[in-house]
């Protein structure tokens, strides 16, 4: 049995103690098609026998935050506009003399294949300057640029 039927711009809202079904509004009036017996007819008799149906508010409409691309940055990484970076990167880790610069370049590298968390990749980056890699400033243009296309915060950033 339906307890209560509301109803906003777009629908008419019926519950019942077991559902709540949405009938979107078509002239200002239930669009029915898509309702099969039984339910159609206890829902237009439920409908019809209502003295008076209150108006609701519309439902404020929930964003989702974009979600960091992580496909697309290690793409882009390996070979796409950011392989220059990673090749660099890559190349003076392999130097014996620079274990630490090794260290933070996995770090990089497990926060984007791996680990897939902003705040990992923002720590790796972190330590890549603490053990003393210096980003071109055209290297940190195009990083910024291409993190903020696949919807990366600015903690990413260089």
């Amino acid at each position: 049995m339906i307890t209560q039927i509301t109803q906003n711009s777009t629908q008419f809202i019926f519950f019942r103690p077991d559902l709540t079904l949405a009938i979107p509004k078509l002239n200002g009036e239930p669009n029915w098609s898509g309702i099969s017996e039984p339910t159609l007819s206890i829902l237009q008799s439920d409908y019809e026998a209502a003295d008076q149906i209150p108006l609701s508010p519309d439902p404020i409409p929930v964003t989702m935050p974009r979600l960091p691309d992580w496909e697309g940055l290690k793409l882009h990484l390996l070979a796409g506009e950011l392989y220059p970076i990673f090749q660099r990167l890559t190349l003076a880790s392999l130097d014996p003399a620079a274990n630490p610069l090794s260290t933070a370049r996995g770090d990089v590298t497990d926060s984007i294949l791996v680990v897939k968390d902003e705040l990992a990749l923002a720590s790796a980056i972190q330590l890549l300057r603490v053990v003393g890699w210096v980003f071109t400033a055209e290297e940190i243009e195009l990083w910024n640029r291409k993190t903020a296309e696949l919807g990366f915060s600015g903690e990413v950033g260089l």
